[in-house]
């Protein structure tokens, strides 16, 4: 992947940005102009340190990754951290796109007519997400030069005792979020992408790699894969190959990562859940395991986890997991 690094730049305000956001109306989400190619999250220009150069209490606090949850119900808290070298989640030019909370009822025409008032079971509000210009445009129908990054959404960094710096593997992680997939939109506008994202660390605080499910709107619905890596439409094996999702509804993506035989594996998997979410575990409707080649002795932990390209305008969003195995 071809990415430039980004640089906080100071002054800006994640907090800051999303309240204004809110004040504005919802209509705000995703207005920026051009850029080139997204960068990786919590990537810092300096080359990696090694276990030597850490302080043995730096060393200890990396030891341990802490499973972390947010429903997305009433805050963004563990999204787009606002410390360098990160720049913010406010849709600008160069930035990461936007994440805010909203009523299950809302309906606005700057999102065009996606998920339109879709409920949630359990939950009032959930997180819609909108994408930042890296090359592209937001736009109701989609980005203006879809895939590729060219319209990149928010990043966690799994909560304030993680902030992706585990650096050991040791049996594995599993994270998880809830999207609405809306497939009306998606047949209307083909070519669009949106990709979950989980990265891996090295033990030395290095990047490994992107883990990624695909979802591409096609006119048969919204097809399923994988890659390692982001920006387009990878490989789709898997059970059926391929798999369209030409339901609307809430959607479960997983990507379970495990150590066998010290090398790391990794499960992809889409659930349904229903139209309004579930709370039962749901039809599995696509998966596929990998062996990603890497090595459990040298894979740290859980990076970050992304929307690398988010095409569509008011992506809702809840239930975002990092469990450890």
């Amino acid at each position: 992947m071809n990415r430039r690094m980004k640089k906080w730049r100071a002054g800006s305000s994640v907090v800051g940005m999303l309240a204004l956001v809110a004040s504005v109306g919802i209509g705000m989400l995703g207005v920026s102009t051009s850029a080139g190619a997204a960068a990786r999250p919590h990537q810092a220009n300096a080359a990696p340190r090694s276990a030597a150069t850490r302080s043995t209490a730096n060393a200890r606090m990396k030891s341990t990754t802490h499973s972390w949850h947010n429903k997305l119900a009433s805050n963004t808290s563990g999204w787009c951290d606002a410390s360098p070298p990160n720049t913010p989640c406010d849709g600008l030019s160069g930035d990461y796109g936007t994440i805010g909370i909203f009523k299950s009822t809302a309906i606005d025409s700057a999102w065009g007519g996606y998920a339109s008032g879709v409920t949630l079971s359990g939950q009032k509000k959930y997180a819609r997400t909108t994408g930042g210009q890296d090359g592209g445009v937001p736009t109701p129908n989609g980005c203006t030069v879809p895939t590729n990054e060219s319209c990149s959404g928010p990043y966690t960094l799994w909560g304030p005792k993680n902030l992706g710096n585990d650096v050991t593997f040791g049996s594995g992680y599993t994270t998880s979020i809830e999207m609405y997939v809306d497939a009306g939109w998606g047949d209307a506008h083909p070519g669009n992408v949106v990709d979950w994202d989980t990265a891996f660390q090295t033990t030395t605080e290095g990047f490994e790699s992107d883990f990624v499910i695909d979802l591409c709107s096609t006119a048969s619905g919204w097809q399923v894969g994988w890659e390692q890596g982001s920006g387009g439409c990878g490989a789709s094996p898997g059970t059926p190959n391929p798999e369209y999702l030409n339901t609307s509804g809430w959607y479960t993506l997983t990507e379970q990562f495990t150590n066998q035989a010290g090398v790391v594996y990794a499960t992809y998997s889409v659930t349904s859940i229903g139209s309004t979410g579930q709370s039962s575990p749901g039809t599995q409707v696509w998966s596929y395991t990998e062996n990603t080649g890497f090595a459990t002795a040298t894979t740290g932990g859980p990076l970050y986890g992304w929307l690398p390209t988010e095409d569509v305008s008011g992506l809702p969003l809840a239930q975002v997991r990092l469990a450890v195995n």
